[in-house]
């Protein structure tokens, strides 16, 4: 049993063979917050491209605008990049394939 006052962290335990996606991607793979604020700014965006210039649509891109930047969107790549450099990767790693790196470094790059 856990205390009501206990954090419990979790850590997958598998690395990311067989990815298609570069180091960068796959790091910025779990910020769910962000992808899902960005994924409703895409689809606002879209909206209005394709002339839908509702209340309804411009009040969703403003708040999955908000929400993107809330959640720390604007400077993702930068935090993704310092998370790969604190795990020893180069900054040239990040537009490199996961496939590219050993099982000791996929590892790595799951941690990120």
């Amino acid at each position: 049993l856990v205390g009501s006052k206990v954090s419990v962290g979790y850590l997958r335990q598998s690395a990311v063979s067989g990815s298609t996606s570069t180091v960068a991607e796959e790091a910025a793979s779990e910020m769910a917050e962000i992808n899902a604020a960005k994924k409703r700014m895409e689809v606002a965006e879209t909206c209005l491209i394709d002339g839908d210039c509702s209340d309804g649509v411009l009040n969703e891109l403003d708040e999955a605008t908000t929400a993107f930047g809330n959640a720390g969107g604007w400077t993702q790549e930068q935090e993704v990049d310092t998370i790969l450099g604190g795990l020893g990767f180069a900054p040239e790693d990040s537009a490199r394939l996961c496939s590219d790196f050993s099982g000791g470094w996929q590892m790595r790059i799951a941690l990120a």
